[in-house]
């Protein structure tokens, strides 16, 4: 389950065009969002109750139609470990080049403490501009994660103080306190959606996630990383296959006619404006953020968008995979092509997405619940 954005933005502002991201702060209501708060933490108690299997976020900045309450998954997260009591946590993920990594170690050494065990930590570049808001040379992106990966996973797992000077981070006589309660460290997640970040997954045997993409993008993904695997030698984790996710909007309704007239609007909100918001078409571009290898995967799996690679029409979406609305039984249906065709083990599903009302993702959340979860635990 995945939510978290700002269901009340004004449909009357321009959103994904040049020069609109970061989203201005004079849309936030400190008292309405205090109510959207709540009524998140509703639907997460909802998702527990009915037998989903946890709830995740990610981290971003400047975007709240997106990510309004998120700029720290950790900061969610200690505070879900202690409302909940079975649902995983997953943080999909932590922009690591934005971060000191003994900060990101310590606080997923705490979550995992305060959660019994419950953590599923994810690792992420984020977009070129959240690199401008923080000073960090986004040309720096691709070294800053990869070193920052390689010592957090040596903070969370070496015993006794050590000593690190790397090209970007330098850690002097230091050991980590608390460790995590999971050992050697809680499962890993990584985003990758282009070849950037995929060998490097591979290098490090870490579980891929591909947010937000068509299914052939995600299957081109999965076999990528097989490919890439076997020409390294590389070992695949055992689960590998039932860890690879993709993030995709829900809602499940009586009916697909009922369905598309209550989610209908509000996906066209989550896909123009949530999304869209990130105004992918300029930041994806700004040069040192991608290397030749990833523009090119870029370029091809946003063709005809003209780099808007996360804006999709009602009919496409839910063509594609990156939208599943319907009847419980169309729900299901659904769900198993994330599988055939897209290589999904995991489905982060965004049940609360665009601008759709508290009320209707309760009853959505209820149902799915209720009828699809039963159908689809053989998937």
């Amino acid at each position: 389950m995945v939510l978290f954005g700002w269901p009340i933005f004004p449909k009357e502002v321009e959103v994904g065009q040049p020069g609109s991201y970061p989203v201005h702060n004079k849309y936030f209501d400190p008292v309405t969002g205090q109510k959207v708060l709540q009524d998140f933490l509703e639907e997460i108690d909802l998702s527990e109750a009915m037998g989903f299997d946890g709830v995740n976020c990610q981290e971003h900045h400047g975007n709240g139609i997106f990510c309004a309450f998120v700029p720290s998954t950790t900061i969610m997260a200690a505070a879900l470990a202690q409302r909940t009591r079975r649902l995983q946590l997953a943080l999909t993920g932590t922009c690591l080049p934005l971060h000191n990594p003994i900060t990101i170690a310590e606080e997923i050494a705490m979550v995992d403490q305060l959660s019994g065990g419950r953590l599923i930590w994810g690792a992420l570049r984020g977009t070129a501009i959240e690199y401008m808001h923080y000073g960090v040379n986004v040309s720096e992106s691709q070294g800053r994660f990869r070193e920052a990966f390689h010592l957090i996973k040596k903070i969370l797992t070496t015993e006794g103080p050590f000593t690190h000077a790397g090209n970007y981070y330098s850690v002097r006589n230091y050991n980590l306190w608390p460790k995590p309660l999971q050992q050697p460290h809680p499962k890993v997640w990584m985003a990758c959606n282009s070849l950037d970040s995929l060998d490097f997954a591979v290098e490090t045997q870490s579980y891929v996630m591909t947010p937000w993409v068509p299914l052939t993008q995600s299957a081109f993904v999965y076999e990528s990383h097989h490919k890439m695997a076997q020409q390294q030698g590389r070992a695949i984790p055992s689960d590998f296959d039932d860890m690879f996710a993709g993030i995709c909007a829900i809602y499940c309704a009586e009916s697909d006619a009922q369905a598309r007239a209550e989610a209908e609007e509000h996906v066209h909100t989550h896909f123009t404006k949530a999304l869209a918001a990130f105004d992918s078409n300029t930041m994806s571009l700004i040069p040192g953020h991608m290397t030749p290898q990833g523009m090119r995967t870029w370029l091809a799996a946003t063709s005809g968008k003209g780099g808007q690679s996360l804006v999709f029409g009602f009919e496409e979406a839910l063509q594609n995979g990156t939208l599943i609305v319907g009847s419980p039984h169309t729900c299901s249906a659904l769900i198993r092509r994330q599988r055939t065709e897209g290589k999904r083990g995991t489905l982060l599903a965004m049940f609360q997405f665009g601008s759709l009302p508290h009320k209707l993702a309760m009853k959505s959340i209820e149902l799915f619940g209720k009828e699809v979860l039963p159908a689809i635990q053989e998937v």
